[in-house]
């Protein structure tokens, strides 16, 4: 393995996942690479009646990904 893709949202689940990719690095000798994606709030998608917790969109999103 050379590169180990860590994508985080800096939550304490991801700050576990990243320890476990470290340990994984050192054995290996791989480089880390950390990735951390954000969404703009101004996008088509977001309705400005609903508080930014609330979002229809981003709840039927959650919904089919649970499904």
């Amino acid at each position: 393995m050379q590169k180990i893709l860590v994508p985080t949202d800096f939550s304490p689940v991801a700050d576990n996942a990243l320890n476990y990719a470290i340990e994984i690095a050192a054995k290996f000798e791989s480089e880390l690479l950390l990735y951390h994606v954000y969404t703009f709030h101004r996008k088509v998608d977001f309705n400005w009646d609903f508080p930014e917790d609330e979002q229809p969109y981003v709840k039927k999103i959650g919904e089919y990904l649970i499904d």
